[in-house]
């Protein structure tokens, strides 16, 4: 995928992580049956982000999308509960 980097072996779906050019970073839980498996990671303290709701992000796609929005502006966090405010576990704007 363009702008990113896998860190975790091919085929390690449950515990896949995948770097941005921005730094962030998604992580998938290592649960195989999740519903809200994948969470980000905030490249200046290394603090775990989710959706707004308190969720995970519902796949992978969906959370590269919140990280490309975070680095674009478009996401913003709240660093007093570690949610992307504006975010949904589906990647969609609130």
């Amino acid at each position: 995928m363009n702008g990113w980097r896998r860190l975790s072996a091919p085929g390690n779906k449950c515990g896949a992580r995948w770097r941005h050019w921005s730094g962030w970073e998604v992580h998938h839980c290592g649960h195989p049956t999740a519903n809200w498996p994948y969470l980000l990671l905030n490249p200046k303290n290394h603090t775990m982000f989710v959706s707004a709701n308190g969720l995970g992000f519902k796949t992978l796609a969906a959370a590269q999308g919140v990280v490309a929005g975070i680095a674009a502006g478009i996401f913003h966090l709240d660093e007093n509960d570690n949610r992307v405010k504006n975010a949904t576990a589906f990647g969609d704007f609130l």
